[in-house]
């Protein structure tokens, strides 16, 4: 009898325990599905997000590289000699990082002139796919090779070439540089993203020029047989899934085109990198609804204790999504450090290509003078460019170290950054600084020259075309404990349906709108200073953007 009756009484315990372990494994395999959905979604906006700035880093590659081989023709093409270009190069040396070397070939073919070896007599180009097409090319179009070697230099490079013309306007040539393949890649590969993950670049000839951190499989191959061309058809910018034709990875891909470069830059993120972490959380995950089920068939009459140790699994998982957490929040400031320093990198060096641009066009024309002090501008400027990458290298760690303030002089502050962001401007604006209240303010320098320097770029860059007189004004004013700082231009102004996405990432306006990184940036920074910015404008007239910062004041020195 008390054997019934003791059976009688496990039978609900038994059917509890065992609701409770499909419970434990239903919860389980929940979360671990859940979980990598999530990471596979993350990854794709993660590829969209790393496609812009691949986007971003080529252009300024290929932007700095063709204005250097511009130069070199200008400066060859004036009387078509070798020294006066010899001269060039030795004066005006290129960045060796991404250049590998400059070249000129002769309209028959022959090498003339190779900048980093001895001329081989021997070696003609003639044959070369790039040579054949300016040969018979109408106006002055620029190639971008696939990557082969060099018959002088044995290096894999990508040549980007340009027509030289006669004097009597009849082909004279080729002048190219060579890039190296890599350099266009090599931020992808620091990210280390995954083994499998790739970043290429390919021509609109369906043929690739680099990709990243695979050696030479890729490089040249001709991928017609990828959907990246249906997916174009549609749209220059957009994302798909799908098994390279490459390698036969699986990859979520996010593409951009260059129509103006004729090239598009592709992010892949393999779905193992992707998932590589996911697989680790679902053996944790697992494994712990094992062992809450061996706990439940051993003392599943031991209610209490069955209990707290369902409540210690549940604060395990969430101890775990919280690290997941923190691990996606240090993924987005990585890629925010990353758009940020190409986005504020863009301008010093615009100056400093513009100073150098103004110092070969004295020296073509004798005048000195002008030169050394050009050159003592740019340099300054790269110094300031060093030192602001380690500025936004403390700004990404906003939040997890304390800022250091420092005592800042406003005018100095301003004045350097005028001076930065017109240097080179032929026909820039006038400069109007109204600094009601002198005292020097004791802040964090690098966050406040970041808001400054984009205010004062924006000011510059919408300026109207039909102003006789445009101005930018940089006024400062104090309102108890806080510094207030208005930046005012006599520009084109903003369309009332642009303002809401005007501190959003990546708003773009027009066609001189940069990244769209600017003003978030300055949104981020002021919010991170405890601050506001509001902004007026009228379109047409010009805009005024307000900026309100928590302020303490330096103390005056003791005498």
């Amino acid at each position: 009898m008390n054997q019934l009756v003791r059976s009688r009484f496990l039978i609900p315990y038994c059917i509890a325990a065992v609701l409770l372990a499909v419970f434990v494994w239903a919860v389980s395999f929940s979360v671990v599905s859940r979980d990598r959905d999530e990471r596979l979604a993350a990854g794709s906006e993660r590829a969209a997000e790393l496609s812009r700035f691949f986007e971003a880093n080529t252009r300024v590659i290929l932007n700095s590289s063709d204005s250097y081989l511009q130069a070199a023709r200008r400066v060859f093409e004036q009387n078509m000699s070798l020294n006066d270009l010899r001269r060039f190069w030795q004066d005006v040396p290129y960045d060796n990082n991404h250049l590998s070397h400059l070249t000129v070939i002769d309209a028959d073919g022959d090498v003339r002139f190779v900048s980093e070896l001895p001329v081989d007599p021997s070696r003609n180009a003639g044959d070369r796919d790039y040579f054949k097409a300016l040969q018979t090319a109408s106006g002055d179009p620029l190639i971008i090779s696939l990557p082969f070697a060099g018959r002088n230099t044995g290096k894999l490079t990508i040549r980007m070439a340009r027509r030289l013309t006669m004097p009597n306007g009849e082909f004279g040539g080729v002048i190219f540089v060579a890039l190296y393949p890599d350099s266009f890649t090599e931020f992808f590969t620091t990210l280390n993203l995954g083994p499998n993950s790739s970043a290429t670049l390919v021509g609109f000839d369906k043929k690739i020029r680099a990709r990243s951190h695979y050696g030479r499989l890729g490089p040249g191959q001709d991928i017609s047989g990828s959907r990246i061309w249906q997916e174009l058809a549609a749209s220059p910018i957009g994302s798909y899934k799908q098994t390279s034709v490459v390698d036969g990875v699986t990859r979520h891909y996010a593409y951009r085109a260059m129509d103006d470069f004729e090239l598009v830059a592709a992010i892949g993120l393999a779905t193992d990198d992707i998932t590589q972490s996911a697989n680790a959380f679902r053996q944790s995950v697992l494994t712990i609804a094992g062992l809450v089920t061996l706990v439940i068939a051993v003392v599943f009459l031991l209610v209490i204790r069955d209990r707290l140790n369902w409540a210690k699994l549940e604060h395990e998982i969430e101890v775990r999504r919280q690290a997941e957490q923190e691990l996606q929040s240090a993924n987005a400031d990585l890629t925010q450090f990353a758009y940020s320093a190409s986005h504020d990198l863009k301008a010093p060096l615009s100056s400093i290509t513009g100073l150098l641009t103004l110092c070969q066009e004295d020296l073509d024309d004798g005048e000195y003078g002008e030169v050394s002090e050009n050159l003592k501008r740019a340099q300054k400027m790269a110094a300031r460019s060093s030192a602001k990458i380690e500025n936004v290298l403390q700004i990404a760690r906003i939040g997890h170290d304390e800022e250091a303030r420092e005592v800042i002089e406003l005018g100095p502050l301003i004045n350097t950054i005028w001076q930065e962001q017109t240097a080179g401007l032929e026909d820039g604006p006038n400069l109007r600084v109204k600094l009601n209240h002198t005292d020097p303010v004791e802040h964090v320098p690098a966050s406040l020259g970041i808001i400054v320097e984009n205010l004062i770029a924006n000011a510059i860059k919408y300026q109207r075309v039909d102003e006789a007189e445009p101005w930018v004004e940089v006024a400062t004013a104090g309102n108890g404990g806080d510094l207030e700082l208005t930046v005012s231009d006599n520009g084109v102004g903003i369309a009332e349906g642009d303002r809401d996405k005007l501190f959003a990432m990546f708003g773009r306006f027009d066609a001189r709108s940069g990244d769209g990184l600017g003003l978030a940036l300055v949104s981020r920074q002021i919010e991170r200073l405890g601050g506001t910015i509001s902004v007026s404008s009228v379109r047409g007239a010009g805009s005024s953007f307000k900026v309100v910062l928590p302020r303490i004041q330096a103390e005056p020195s003791a005498i």
